[in-house]
């Protein structure tokens, strides 16, 4: 009797995940994600942002649900790719085997277990398994890499700042003539203003303060604002104008003998 034997193709054992066209994929997603990353650094820091956030729903969506969809969706690669590497791990034991043979316990008698386990066969149970391949190892490490870290800080990616830009503005300011002198004669508004200021404790000015009065500076393209409060648009001006300042020294002066006791008063020098 003859037993014809059929022609087995030594490749099929292998599963889809560990071939390598599949371990491409995780391989060219990883590359273009990190490509891309590094790009879109680059734009943000060098052009105020990638974008600007007026809040509708589609940006906030946007930013806040596409880099975790990409995360979760290169996590399940690699958790593919790390069962299939699990599930073959003990035949690679017994291919591998030595002379004296392989433990049980680490080949026909394993089931697949997490992560955890493959390091903890590595440092502590490697007499009683085995010698745990590289390509186990590698998947296990990549895994934990998706899911403690990709995964978790994906959210974080993008997020929506305040930035400050610095531009180049025209500006108005009041430049005093130098040929003319500063009236100091009080007048009607005066004595109105500073009353006002006094009782009510508002500045009648913004640019009015206790001991500097500043020549008032504007954007050329918004109306000149010379009232307690400056109505403009969001922005830190940066300009030189005038501002004169009085060095005034107040000390305690004792008039004695004008009542019937001792009343303090304040002169200035």
């Amino acid at each position: 009797m003859v037993v014809e034997s059929e022609h087995v193709d030594k490749r099929n054992w292998i599963p889809s995940a560990l071939r390598w066209y599949f371990i491409l994929l995780p391989t060219i997603t990883a590359l273009a994600f990190g490509i891309a990353i590094v790009v879109m650094m680059w734009y943000s820091q060098n052009h105020h942002g990638l974008g600007v956030d007026n809040g509708s729903s589609a940006i906030l969506f946007g930013w806040r649900f596409t880099p975790t969809l990409f995360a979760v969706l290169y996590t399940q690669l690699t958790v593919i790719l790390f069962d299939d590497a699990k599930r073959t791990e003990p035949f690679a034991r017994l291919a591998q085997a030595p002379s004296e043979g392989a433990s049980a316990q680490g080949t026909i008698l394993q089931a697949p277990r997490a992560w955890w386990a493959v390091f903890s066969d590595v440092m502590f149970k490697r007499k009683t398994t085995g010698k745990t391949s590289w390509c186990l190892l590698c998947s296990a490490l990549v895994n934990v890499i998706a899911l403690l870290a990709i995964s978790p800080l994906s959210s974080a990616l993008v997020t929506s700042e305040e930035v400050v830009i610095s531009r180049s503005i025209d500006c108005t300011r009041v430049v005093p003539d130098a040929s003319t002198q500063l009236p100091l004669t009080a007048n009607r508004e005066t004595y109105f203003r500073t009353m006002a200021a006094l009782l009510r404790n508002i500045s009648t000015s913004a640019w009015a303060h206790d001991s500097s009065v500043i020549f008032p500076v504007w954007p050329s393209d918004e109306r000149a604002q010379f009232g307690p409060y400056i109505d403009s648009s969001p922005a830190t001006w940066t300009v030189n104008t005038t501002a004169i300042h009085h060095n005034l020294e107040c000390e305690n002066m004792n008039l004695v003998g004008a009542g019937d006791g001792n009343e303090e008063l304040f002169w200035c020098i």
